[in-house]
């Protein structure tokens, strides 16, 4: 029997570090960031992968000015040009803290992936996102939102979960009917939303909330679990611009500046933390994930409990020692919702 030598294996020479992958050099920018914002849609909200592609079609559109469509464009010059044009525009410290974000979120990812050697942002200036305290609605500006006549259904149930649950837009406008559990009274309903980072966060349905709820649930609604609550005509679900449009109606009508969608949440909360609900609690109320997002609403707060101080302080037309409890009683502040806690 005759034995043939077998050739000995030779292990594969492994690929240097810093090197690119095979192709990268071909591969276009553009497509770099469909493939970036695909996989970003399978674990980030729907809103962030929006924000992703407006700040990265940017990036390839000067891209294509400046050198071309090809991930060997994106270095260092390239970021450079993308904050020059940003800073042209006048847009905020807010809006620039998130563009960068975004452009070194899709350059660790190139980095992963081998289709750069070199993180274009390593030199990027550092951009500090400026801290908002919030901004929660004045009792006058409350009474007047929640007393204001509206009409359309639509509106009513859109005030009750805006106010009563502290949602963010894009959660409210996901709801179906199929996440919405009610049961019987005196069981507080719930609603099953998804979160910032696409968390599962449920919230619990109040009985101001539950009358407008059920209400609207039974007369406007087909009852088909897979329907959305806010619906189009269409079917789609309402967006982010709808939900604006309409409470930048009921300022104006109520006379109540800034009305914006995300100030309701801002005054659930601030008003949760007045009426004594744990600064926990409250963290689970709106979920958010870092309980330092939670506390900076104790800055609002503080800053009320200061300006209440400061009614003591004499001034020209109080001499020292007067009674000022009057004045102090009736110092403005964010009314509390007695069945939100």
């Amino acid at each position: 029997m005759t034995f043939r030598a077998s050739a000995p294996s030779i292990a594969p020479t492994p690929r240097p570090a810093g090197t690119l992958r095979r192709g990268a050099a071909h591969m276009k920018l553009s497509r770099a960031k469909d493939d970036f914002i695909a996989e970003c849609r399978i674990r980030l909200a729907p809103q962030t992968c929006i924000g992703y592609e407006s700040d990265l079609g940017l990036l390839v559109s000067l891209a294509n000015v400046h050198a071309a469509d090809s991930v060997l464009a994106f270095t260092a010059e390239l970021v450079r040009e993308y904050f020059l044009a940003l800073s042209k525009k006048g847009l905020t410290m807010s809006t620039l803290h998130r563009r960068r974000a975004t452009l070194n979120e899709f350059a660790r990812w190139g980095i992963k992936r081998r289709l750069w050697t070199v993180n274009p942002m390593d030199d990027a200036p550092v951009i500090k996102k400026p801290k908002h305290l919030p901004r929660p609605f004045a009792k006058g500006e409350r009474e007047a939102l929640l007393g204001l006549e509206l009409t359309d259904p639509k509106d009513r149930l859109l005030r009750a979960l805006l106010y009563w649950t502290g949602l963010r837009v894009t959660p409210i406008c996901g709801i179906r009917l199929g996440d919405i559990a009610l049961g019987e009274p005196p069981t507080p309903g719930s609603i099953r939303t998804m979160g910032k980072g696409r968390k599962p966060h449920v919230v619990y349905v109040v009985p101001q909330l539950r009358a407008v709820l059920e209400d609207y649930i039974l007369r406007f609604t087909n009852l088909e679990p897979a329907a959305y609550l806010l619906a189009q005509p269409s079917g789609r679900p309402w967006h982010r611009r709808m939900v604006a449009r309409r409470t930048r109606e009921w300022g104006r009508r109520a006379k109540v500046p800034s009305c914006t969608p995300h100030r309701f949440r801002h005054t659930l909360a601030t008003a949760l933390l007045e009426a004594g609900a744990h600064i926990r609690r409250i963290q689970e109320v709106l979920g958010h994930a870092d309980l330092s997002s939670t506390m900076i609403y104790t800055q609002v707060t503080d800053a009320q409990v200061a300006d209440t101080m400061m009614l003591l302080a004499p001034t020209p037309e109080t001499p020292p020692g007067e009674d000022r409890s009057a004045k102090i009683t009736g110092a403005d502040s964010v009314p509390r919702p007695e069945s939100a806690t």
